[in-house]
């Protein structure tokens, strides 16, 4: 008898879900800028959090320069500069404690200026959960 069995067609099913769950999560939560601009702020914002919450440490993200931010905790764990080429970014220190507790220096919300065509996206960060929302007024 040829063919594959029930198991074994249920087992490729179930791999081919998860790799196609791990390729959309990955390629298709960017903005039109190919990931670039508030969205990935934002994602960068989310990860700070939980960063000092994996750590059980004080982490955060900071402005650089008017374009590029960093993220950094007290455990070593660093990243290098991200450049939002074409952007604005207003001037923030926001930190996060153990708990993922928020405290943040500058104006909230943070706002992205795209440079060429004005549009600006707020991005705000809710103070009780340290949870940040984009918007665009």
């Amino acid at each position: 008898m040829a063919g594959f069995t029930l198991m074994e067609s249920i087992v490729v099913i179930a791999i081919l879900g998860i790799l196609a769950a791990t390729i959309s999560t990955k390629y298709l939560a960017t903005d039109d800028t190919g990931g670039q601009g508030p969205s990935r702020l934002t994602r960068d914002i989310r990860k700070t959090q939980a960063r000092s919450m994996t750590f059980g440490g004080l982490c955060h993200i900071k402005q650089l320069t008017t374009d590029s931010y960093q993220m950094q905790c007290d455990s070593g764990s660093n990243a290098d500069a991200v450049t939002l080429t074409g952007y604005s970014i207003s001037s923030f220190d926001l930190r996060y404690n153990s708990i993922g507790e928020p405290t943040l220096t500058g104006a909230n919300p943070i706002t992205v200026t795209k440079d060429d065509s004005g549009v600006v996206t707020e991005i705000s960060i809710n103070m009780v959960t340290g949870y940040p929302m984009e918007s665009t007024p």
